[in-house]
Formats: C-alpha cells, sequence, structure tokens
C-alpha cells in the first residue's frame, strides 16, 4: 500500500525528487486515495457510466461474434479438410475402375475382332466349297471343309441337312444356323 508524505503520494514524491536531479520522466497520474477506495466498495466496486455501459456491454457482444466467427472458421477447415480427403478417396478408386473398364474394353475389341475375322475366314471357305460343289470337285470340297473352324463346321453339317439346294426356306449359309456359335464374339458380347 502506497503512504502519504507531505500531501502527496509516495509515487508522486519520488517524481518530484527524479525532476529535481535532472531524470525526467512521464509524469504520474494521481492515484485514488484510500478513502475513494473506501467508497467504490461500499457501492459494490466501481460504478459505470452509461456510456461505459454501453461500451462493455458492446465489446461483449463483439467478443461473442469473435468466437462464433472462430468456430465457424474451424468448421469450415474442417469440412474442407474432409472433402479433400474423400475427393483424394474417391479418385484413387474412380482410377482404378476405369484401369479396369479399359482392360475389359480392350479384351472385348480383340475378342470382337477375332470373331469377326474368324467368321470371315469361314465364310471364305464357304464361298470356296460352293466354287469347289458348281466345279464338281468333292476333292478340294472335302479339303475346305476340313478348314472350316469346328463351331462353323457344325453348323454347315445342320445346314446340308436342311437340303440348301433344293429347299427354298433353308437359311442362306451356315453362319445363319442356330447351332453356329462363334466364342470370340460371345466373349465379346459378355
Amino acid at each position: 500500500m502506497q503512504g502519504w508524505v507531505g500531501g502527496y503520494s509516495t509515487a508522486q514524491a519520488s517524481h518530484h525528487l527524479r525532476m529535481r536531479s535532472g531524470i525526467w520522466d512521464p509524469p504520474v497520474l494521481p492515484e485514488r486515495r484510500p478513502a475513494d477506495a473506501r467508497a467504490d466498495e461500499r457501492r459494490g466496486g466501481p460504478q459505470l457510466s452509461e456510456r461505459e455501459k454501453t461500451a462493455a456491454e458492446k465489446r461483449r457482444w463483439e467478443e461473442v461474434l469473435e468466437i462464433v466467427e472462430v468456430v465457424v472458421l474451424a468448421l469450415a477447415a474442417i469440412a474442407t479438410a474432409w472433402s479433400g480427403y474423400q475427393a483424394a478417396r474417391g479418385d484413387g478408386q474412380q482410377s482404378i475402375l476405369y484401369s479396369e473398364a479399359s482392360v475389359d474394353r480392350v479384351q472385348a475389341n480383340t475378342a470382337a475382332t477375332l470373331g469377326q475375322q474368324r467368321l470371315a475366314a469361314d465364310g471364305a471357305m464357304f464361298s470356296a466349297w460352293l466354287e469347289a460343289r458348281a466345279a464338281n470337285d468333292p476333292q478340294l470340297q472335302a479339303i475346305l471343309v476340313r478348314r472350316f473352324s469346328p463351331e462353323y463346321r457344325t453348323a454347315f453339317t445342320a445346314w446340308l441337312a436342311t437340303e440348301p439346294f433344293t429347299n427354298p426356306d433353308a437359311p442362306p449359309g451356315p453362319g445363319y444356323m442356330p447351332e453356329y456359335h462363334n466364342p470370340q464374339t460371345e466373349q465379346a458380347k459378355s
């Protein structure tokens, strides 16, 4: 507790002594007298004016608003981080699925191409067989039938059973028979 010396508080007295000695400090504001402090204690602490009360309430609302802003920004940061995590996770999965789909598409295209090449080869052999039949060359016909693919040979045998050269309702060739199955084309479709 500060004492009083010659009508001055000890802080004021030390200020005056420093001033006389040539050391200058900014002036010290007068302190409250102990009687004023006791009066504030009786009233329940220092009393605030209306303007000070309004300013204090405004500061309180500003502090609350700042806390709410911090919470909202924190939630936004967490949501951004979470969405980035989910996007990265989904991108990885999407890349894997895209790669698998690409492999499947290439395999299907390869199988379809092989199936169509096989059908074209069988169709060329069938055309040559028709020419050998027209030329009445049974030996060449037998060679060509052996060169058919197994699936086409089965369909060819079923096609001959329909008597295509005398039956106008017979299918136009073995490739149109229900017995004909091209494994590569079927693989491409699945």
